[in-house]
C-alpha cells in the first residue's frame, strides 16, 4: 500500500481529533532519535594519565598507577629509575638505597592542578603526602625537584652517618 494512503502509518490509524501520542509511544514505534554524526572532542576529566616532569625529561605516567604508589611510592620510583646506578654489574637495587639517601629527605614532587572552571591551571606547588589519592584526580602535571649537585650521591650507596 503506497505511504500517500491512509492507514499506512501506525499513527494515522487514530480517529481524528484524538490526542497527540505522547513520547515514549512515538520512540517505542520509531526507536530513539539518533545522534548527531559529530565527534565530541571534549575530554571527560580526569584523563588517565599525568605529565611527569624530573629535569629535562618529560613523560606520561598512569594516574591510577600514581595514585596506588603513593607519594613516597613514586619518589622511590623516581630515584630508581633516574637516580641510582650500580656500582657493580650485578648490583641489584634494594629499597634500603632510597630510604638512607639524601634523595628520600630533600626531593620535592610540584603539581599543577586543572582548574575545572576553565581558567589557567594553578601551581606548581608543593604535595604533601597528605590527601596524595584525592590530589592525584586533579593534577595535570607533577615535576620532581632535586638539587642536582647532589646527583651523584645516588650511586647505590647509602649515607655515611657522619
Amino acid at each position: 500500500m503506497p505511504d500517500d494512503q491512509l492507514g499506512s502509518h501506525p499513527l494515522e490509524n487514530e480517529a481524528p481529533g484524538s490526542a497527540t501520542p505522547d513520547i515514549s509511544l512515538l520512540a517505542s514505534l520509531f526507536g530513539p532519535k539518533p545522534e548527531p554524526n559529530v565527534i565530541d572532542t571534549r575530554t571527560a576529566w580526569p584523563v588517565p594519565h599525568i605529565m611527569v616532569r624530573c629535569g629535562e625529561i618529560e613523560f606520561a605516567c598512569g594516574r591510577q598507577a600514581i595514585v596506588g604508589m603513593g607519594k613516597v611510592g613514586f619518589l622511590e620510583w623516581m630515584y630508581q629509575k633516574f637516580m641510582w646506578k650500580p656500582q657493580r654489574k650485578y648490583d641489584v637495587y634494594k629499597t634500603f638505597y632510597f630510604e638512607s639517601s639524601r634523595y628520600s629527605k630533600e626531593a620535592k614532587v610540584l603539581g599543577t592542578f586543572h582548574d575545572v572552571h576553565g581558567a589557567s591551571d594553578m601551581g606548581p606547588v608543593v604535595l604533601s603526602e597528605l590527601g596524595w589519592a584525592e590530589m592525584m584526580e586533579n593534577v595535570v602535571k607533577l615535576e620532581v625537584v632535586y638539587d642536582e649537585n647532589l646527583k651523584s650521591e645516588g650511586q647505590g650507596q647509602p649515607l655515611k652517618q657522619g
